[in-house]
């Protein structure tokens, strides 16, 4: 840097920090402002601006070195292109966000190893993967592609929201109701699209000067959407898949990051790794879905065992920790406390109108916060009192406990495909001896809510499904991932114990225990939130098109390999004993003290008579019910 560069600094960094030291007071202000007691949409932006302006800094953070964190692979040059990443708060930001979300709240203490030390290990193995691949393509990695693939390998869990992965749940309430992507995905390519977005101005920041800084930029956006933009980038589709396939820099850092910091035993070698990485190659192949010929990574044949044994324990972290079901217990506790808040200050549902514009932003901020954030906003926010109580209960580990569960076998999931079709097929038919009635196509749609239960009345006795295969397909095809659907049958449920005198008392007893006599007008307002929650697992809810391909542990993406003319073929690969445990499943949970003898069987023979009843499986009635 030359002197007259070094004076330019001296004199900018302070007149940047003191506007940004401007911007801090005035949310201070505008926070102070805000009444505790009529806190609304508009208002909880400020308690948010509060936490989040921290983080938008743009001007760096004197770092010396990287802060230290376990390794499992080396690294010559890549934090060298990454630290001026480091320096912006923004980034740093993920040191405050956990790896493993809920489970060191109760599976396990030590999981709470950072997002930052993740994303820093995600960049050393994909420095691996480019070394390997700079000497066998063509034309020849330039510089800004091998930064461009470090700095994506950094950023591309920076959008993670607070407790990680646990807020999917909240899925249709967090992105568009036809997006079914990961929610940090939706906020992360969102941001890069957005020039006056945190994440942008501060990759710009980072970036400098850099002449590539646009080409860089539009690769972020590229490997974030790679399925969008593979056919612009065909030829360069394998570095997208350094971060984003089966076998990726991403994959491998975590589950060897995982599994060592939950304290399981090592599964396979990190040479055995480095060695597939290293003879990993690129091919031409023609993609089924879009036809086209892309150029994508391709692994050998002798290293499937390893991959193998790396997507085995990939499974096993899901089925055991991940989607574990005392951890999925307290992601709902979480999600229920954090919906009920925001719809209390009529962030839910978005409305169309002037409002509409303060809701988006809430939400948007919230994506932001951190874990520790999270809970004192909540706090923060006030009302309802349930909310309070729910986190309350999570911070001193008073969970929910599991009070039914009722899996799904893989014959019933067949016959709930079944029924699926049949279902869907009898309503079509009616729908046209409807139009061939009336003469006009226009009453197509004119199915009543009674003919349409009297169709799956009918399935059920002539073709011998049972109440539970109806349940199976409405849960799991026509609910899944609607976070606000399942809370209006959590709420017909609720309702329905409620009817029974002898729990109503029950209820009542536990709130003396918890919080001592209630006024009528508390009570009525308390008894008004289900204390029985309905779960789904998270990845499965929120994947409905990727069942199978879960089971299987691969994606819709083909894995290959080189043979030894050089051509492209599919990896198929086996992955062990013991991974075939159904991944669908209905889970009821509720305080422990709804979990004693008497009580228990109360609960399930109510939520059976749900099930076989039908009235649940009507819709649109559903959808009418007030949440």
């Amino acid at each position: 840097m030359s002197l007259k560069d070094e004076l330019r600094r001296q004199v900018s960094v302070p007149q940047a920090r003191q506007q940004e030291f401007a911007k801090f007071q005035n949310s201070l202000k505008l926070y102070r402002e805000v009444s505790r007691n009529g806190i609304n949409c508009h208002d909880l932006l400020f308690i948010l601006r509060r936490y989040n302006s921290v983080w938008e800094s743009t001007t760096p953070i004197e770092i010396e070195d990287f802060p230290g964190f376990v390794r499992f692979f080396e690294s010559t040059h890549a934090f060298t292109t990454i630290k001026p990443f480091l320096s912006q708060s923004f980034f740093y930001r993920m040191n405050f966000i956990l790896q493993l979300s809920t489970i060191h709240l109760w599976t396990s203490l030590e999981a709470a190893h950072s997002r930052l030390a993740h994303s820093l290990g995600t960049v050393q193995v994909a420095e691996l993967f480019l070394n390997s691949l700079s000497t066998k393509v063509e034309p020849e990695l330039k510089n800004w592609e091998r930064k461009a693939v470090l700095i994506y390998a950094f950023i591309h869990d920076c959008y993670h929201g607070p407790m990680g992965h646990s807020l999917e749940l909240m899925h249709d309430v967090f992105a568009p109701g036809n997006y079914r992507g990961k929610l940090d995905k939706f906020f992360l390519s969102r941001a890069l699209s957005e020039s006056n977005s945190p994440l942008h101005l501060a990759i710009s920041a980072a970036l400098g000067e850099d002449p590539d800084k646009e080409n860089i930029l539009s690769y972020l956006s590229f490997f974030c959407n790679k399925r969008e933009g593979k056919k612009v980038h065909k030829e360069r589709y394998f570095l997208a898949q350094i971060v984003d396939s089966n076998f990726d820099a991403d994959r491998i850092d975590y589950i060897f990051r995982d599994s060592h910091l939950l304290g399981l035993p090592e599964f396979v070698k990190p040479n055995k790794v480095f060695d597939a990485i290293e003879r990993a190659t690129t091919v031409n192949w023609k993609e089924e879905a879009s036809r086209l010929n892309l150029r994508g990574l391709a692994f050998a044949a002798e290293d499937k065992a390893t991959i193998e044994k790396l997507l085995t324990r990939r499974r096993e972290l899901y089925l055991n920790y991940y989607e574990r079901r005392s951890k999925l217990i307290v992601d709902e506790m979480l999600c229920r406390a954090l919906y009920y808040l925001l719809r209390e200050k009529s962030v839910f549902p978005v409305t169309v109108g002037p409002l509409f514009e303060d809701q988006q932003k809430v939400i948007s901020e919230i994506s932001r916060l951190t874990d520790a954030d999270l809970f004192h906003f909540a706090y923060e926010a006030g009302a309802p009192l349930f909310s309070q109580l729910l986190i309350r209960d999570i911070l001193s580990a008073r969970f929910y406990c599991e009070v039914h569960f009722a899996d799904l076998a893989e014959e019933s999931a067949a016959r709930a495909s079944k029924l699926a079709d049949l279902f869907e097929g009898q309503i079509g038919n009616l729908k046209k001896r409807k139009a061939e009635q009336l003469g006009s196509i226009l009453k197509l749609s004119e199915v009543t809510h009674e003919e349409k239960l009297g169709i799956l009345r009918n399935l059920v006795k002539e073709q011998s499904f049972t109440p539970q295969d109806v349940m199976w397909y409405f849960m799991f095809v026509i609910w899944m991932g609607g976070f606000t659907a399942r809370l209006r049958i959590e709420r017909l449920l609720w309702n329905a114990l409620l009817s029974i005198t002898d729990f109503r008392e029950v209820v009542r007893k536990y709130y003396f225990q918890k919080l001592g006599p209630l006024e009528n007008k508390l009570e009525a307002e308390l008894f008004n939130f289900p204390l029985v929650h309905l779960s789904v697992p998270t990845y499965v809810s929120n994947r409905v098109r990727e069942i199978r391909e879960y089971a299987k542990e691969l994606n819709t993406e083909t894995m290959l390999f080189r043979d030894a003319s050089g051509k492209a073929q599919p990896l198929e690969l086996k992955l062990g004993e013991g991974t075939e445990r159904s991944v669908l499943f209905v889970m009821l949970s509720a305080p422990s003290f709804f979990k004693s003898p008497s009580l228990r069987p109360v609960i399930q023979k109510t939520f059976e008579e749900l099930v076989s009843g039908f009235k649940w499986a009507d819709i649109e009635w559903l959808n009418n019910l007030p949440h």
